[in-house]
C-alpha cells in the first residue's frame, strides 16, 4: 500500500525532499506562515493555494520527468484510502476468479482491508468487501461463513435502505441455502430479493428480478414441482434485461424446459426442445453447452439407449476444464446409471467411486449425498445390505432440519428396503412410520 499523507504532508514531503525552505517554495506568493500552518494540518488548503503551490514544485519536478497537480495535493486522506481499497478489491477479484489463489494470501487480504475500512468508518466498501469474502467463502464450500458475511451486509442495508443492496443479498443468500438444499428457504429468499427489486424499482431490478427467477426455477425443478417450474418459465421469457448474460439465461431455461420435459417422460418435446440447442452449438458458451450435452445424455439414458448416452456424456467431459468442478461428481453418477441397464455394477461402482471422492474433496454436500444414494442402490442389487446400510448412516450425517421433503422420502424408503433385506423388520417399521409422519406435516 502506498503510503497515506495529508495535504500538508504531501506538501512538506515534496518540498523537503528538492531542499526548499518553505519561505523558497512559493517565493512569497504564499506566505511562510500560511504554509507551515498547511503543513502542520491548522489550515486547509485552497484550490488556488494548491494551483500555486504545484506549479512553484512544478520548476524542479519537471525536469526530474514528474509532474505535480493541484488534484494530487488536495486529495485527501480519506480519498487516498479509498482509492488503495478500490486497488486491493480488484486485485481480490481477479485473484479469487482465477480460482488459482492462495487462500491464507487471500484471507490475510481481507483482513486488512477490513481493519482499513472500519478504522477510516468506510461502510459502503465493507460491505463491498463483506460479500466478495462471502463470494469466496461460497465458491470454496465454506456455506455457514458466506451465510454470515452476506447476513451482516443484510443488516447494514436494511439499516441505511439500500434496496438495491438488499436485493443483491436476498439472491446471494438464496444461492448459499441452494446449495446446502434448503430449497423452500432459498426460494423464499429468491422471492423477497424479487419483489424488493420490482416494489423499490432498484437501478439493478431487471438483473435481480431475472437471477432470482431463474434460480427459482431451478429449485422447483429440483423439489418436482414442475407445474410451477412451467408457468415460471413462461413468465421469465416475458422479462427485460438488456445485458448479454440474458440471452445466455434463456438458453439455459430453454434447457431446464427440455429436462422437465425428460422428466415427465414426454419424450417427443423433450427431444425437439434439446434439438433446438444442439442446432446452436457452435453459439452457446461453454457452461451451456455442458449442461446440453449431459441433459441429452439423460433423455437417452432414461429411454435405455446405454451408447447414445455414454457418447454425449462424454461430449461433457471434454468440455470439464471449461466449467464449474461443481458438474463434474453428478456426471460421474449419470455415466454409472447408464451402466445399469445391462447390469454392469462392477463399472457402476468405479465410477461412483471417482464421484464420491471428487464430492467429497469439494464438499458440495447435495452431490455426496447423491452419490451415496447410487452406491446403496448397487448394494442392494448385489444383496450386500450391510454396506449399503453404511451409506445410508453416512447420509443420514449430511441431512439436517429443513432438508427438502423429496429426499427423506428416499433416505427413509432405503432404510425400509435395506432393513427388510437384513430381517430387521422393526426397524423398517420405524422408517415407514417416519414417512407417515413427513406426509401428515404436508397436509
Amino acid at each position: 500500500m502506498k503510503e497515506i499523507l495529508s495535504a500538508g504532508e504531501k506538501i512538506r514531503k515534496l518540498r523537503t525532499a528538492i531542499g526548499l525552505s518553505q519561505e523558497e517554495l512559493t517565493e512569497n506568493v504564499v506566505s511562510k506562515s500560511l504554509i507551515s500552518m498547511i503543513e502542520q494540518g491548522k489550515r486547509s488548503l485552497t484550490l488556488q493555494t494548491a494551483e500555486i503551490i504545484a506549479q512553484c514544485l512544478n520548476r524542479y519536478y519537471h525536469k526530474m520527468g514528474q509532474d505535480i497537480t493541484a488534484e494530487y495535493l488536495m486529495e485527501t486522506e480519506e480519498d487516498s484510502i479509498r482509492e488503495e481499497i478500490a486497488k486491493d478489491l480488484d486485485h481480490l477479484r481477479r485473484a479469487i476468479n482465477s480460482r488459482r489463489a492462495d487462500e491464507t494470501l487471500v484471507q490475510n487480504t481481507f483482513e486488512k482491508v477490513m481493519n482499513l475500512t472500519q478504522k477510516w468508518k468506510l461502510e459502503e466498501e465493507y460491505a463491498e468487501l463483506k460479500i466478495l469474502r462471502g463470494n469466496f467463502y461460497y465458491d470454496n464450500y465454506q456455506y455457514q461463513y458466506a451465510l454470515k458475511d452476506y447476513l451482516d451486509v443484510m443488516d447494514h442495508s436494511t439499516k441505511v435502505r439500500e434496496y438495491g443492496q438488499i436485493a443483491r443479498v436476498y439472491n446471494l443468500l438464496g444461492s448459499t441455502y441452494q446449495m446446502q438444499m434448503l430449497l423452500e428457504n432459498a426460494i423464499a429468499h429468491y422471492q423477497k430479493g424479487f419483489d424488493t427489486a420490482m416494489f423499490y424499482s432498484t437501478d439493478n431490478q431487471d438483473k435481480i428480478k431475472a437471477q432470482t427467477m431463474f434460480n427459482q426455477i431451478v429449485c422447483y425443478k429440483r423439489l418436482k414441482r414442475y407445474d410451477v417450474a412451467l408457468t415460471h418459465i413462461d413468465l421469465f421469457r416475458n422479462l427485460k434485461w438488456d445485458d448479454p448474460e440474458f440471452k445466455i439465461y434463456i438458453k439455459q431455461i430453454t434447457l431446464i424446459e427440455a429436462n422437465i420435459y425428460r422428466d415427465i417422460e414426454n419424450w417427443r418435446k423433450a427431444e425437439e426442445t434439446y434439438k433446438s440447442l444442439l442446432d446452436e452449438a457452435k453459439r452457446l458458451d461453454a457452461e451451456t453447452l455442458y449442461l446440453l450435452y449431459e441433459n441429452y445424455g439423460l433423455l437417452h439414458r432414461n429411454q435405455g439407449h446405454k451408447t447414445k448416452a455414454l457418447k454425449y456424456f462424454e461430449k461433457a467431459f471434454k468440455l470439464k476444464d471449461e466449467v464449474s468442478l461443481n458438474y463434474l461428481p453428478e456426471l460421474y453418477l449419470y455415466q454409472s446409471t447408464c451402466y445399469n441397464i445391462e447390469e454392469e455394477y462392477e463399472e457402476m461402482a468405479t465410477l461412483l467411486e471417482q464421484g464420491l471422492k471428487l464430492a467429497d474433496m469439494i464438499s458440495v454436500k447435495h452431490m455426496m449425498i447423491k452419490v451415496r444414494l447410487a452406491y446403496v442402490e448397487v448394494f442392494i442389487k448385489l444383496k450386500d445390505y450391510n454396506s449399503a446400510l453404511q451409506q445410508l448412516n453416512s447420509v443420514e450425517k449430511l441431512v439436517f432440519r429443513g432438508v427438502a421433503k423429496p429426499l427423506l422420502y428416499d433416505l427413509y424408503s432405503y432404510y425400509i428396503e435395506v432393513y427388510n433385506g437384513l430381517g430387521s423388520y422393526t426397524e423398517a417399521t420405524e422408517y415407514a412410520v417416519k414417512i407417515r409422519q413427513i406426509k401428515h406435516l404436508s397436509y
